[in-house]
């Protein structure tokens, strides 16, 4: 076995630990997220280690991106021009984290943003130091939520498109390609038919673009209320197959680290998963070496005490007077 899947396969043991110790949350604010960690410091037994934040907060945007004409060098730049618009606050000012969905050899980039006050995030990150956890992540509930769909149902090959009905007026539509995010986007619509005429052109320019012509599925879920006026008329217009569906646990991606979307706030201040653990493999390799060469040095320290001991009951004070007596007599005669 090499050392790289030698150590691959303490990182992969570690982190299935770790995941069994995420608190998965789901929260509205920081002050909501301060309460759920007082319940749960008394609820359970052995205080989490660790915490995974879906928030629902209107402050934190999500954001859909499709740059033209641009160099990969510029996106940065241009997302964080995007979060200046969207919040009107200096770029010192703005936790911003986004992920590409497809690169493009005519500059055209794709992704999606989410971004918040700086000010806002570190209330997430103080009431975790308050209650002694460590944040790992902090996520829109509705990336979450689709993730964790997708996760259930194992979408991989094929082509799919997931609808979160996320509340009346506003629904989250993602589009995917063998196992990847083609395309998302967020819907604000006034009824029914500007919401389906929406998702349907969404759906036709995505396909316009894709060498499959056909979805293997449209999954819908979530708890809008409008969410069956809106079926009805899609089961009207679309000949792709449409399924409604129900998600019991919303918060499964949290504690899964290989789901679609990687978008996490807490990026800058908190270190990844994989990350934390190969520091602390790290350290505890070196307190392994330090306390072995403590032993060693130990048992040497032992050994010569040992030696030391056996020569002092090798004589007696007898013998040593008269050692002494002999070393004066020599110096008698050299003088």
């Amino acid at each position: 076995m090499s050392k790289s899947s030698f150590f691959s396969g303490f990182l992969k043991k570690d982190i299935l630990w770790v995941n069994r110790n995420i608190l998965p949350l789901k929260t509205s604010s920081s002050e909501e997220l301060n309460n759920i960690l007082s319940d749960a410091s008394k609820k359970f037994f052995k205080r989490p280690r660790y915490v995974s934040i879906t928030t629902t907060s209107k402050d934190i945007v999500l954001c859909p991106f499709h740059f033209k004409n641009i160099s990969s060098e510029s996106i940065e730049d241009k997302v964080k021009f995007l979060a200046f618009e969207l919040l009107n606050l200096p770029a010192d000012q703005i936790a911003i984290d986004y992920q590409l969905f497809r690169l493009s050899q005519d500059e055209q980039y794709a992704g999606i943003m989410v971004c918040a006050r700086k000010e806002q995030v570190e209330q997430y990150l103080k009431a975790c130091d308050r209650h002694r956890v460590i944040p790992l992540r902090l996520a829109p509930y509705s990336l979450v939520s689709i993730d964790s769909f997708c996760g259930r149902l194992n979408i991989a090959a094929g082509r799919y498109c997931v609808i979160h009905f996320s509340r009346r007026g506003t629904l989250y539509l993602c589009i995917l390609q063998n196992g990847g995010c083609e395309t998302f986007r967020d819907i604000h619509y006034k009824d029914a038919q500007a919401a389906v005429r929406d998702i349907k052109q969404t759906l036709s320019s995505s396909t316009a673009m894709s060498k499959q012509k056909q979805f293997d599925q449209i999954y819908f879920f979530g708890d809008s209320d409008d969410k069956d006026e809106i079926l009805d008329e899609l089961k009207q217009r679309l000949s792709d197959p449409l399924k409604s569906e129900s998600l019991d646990n919303m918060l499964a991606s949290l504690t899964n680290p290989g789901g679609i979307f990687k978008l996490n706030l807490f990026k800058e201040y908190a270190l990844s998963t994989r990350t934390r653990i190969t520091i602390e493999l790290a350290l505890s390799c070196v307190f392994l070496f330090l306390g072995f060469m403590s032993f060693i040095l130990s048992m040497q320290h032992m050994q010569l005490e040992s030696q030391i001991e056996g020569v002092r009951l090798m004589y007696t004070a007898t013998d040593y007077q008269k050692a002494q007596e002999i070393e004066k007599e020599i110096k008698s005669l050299n003088l």
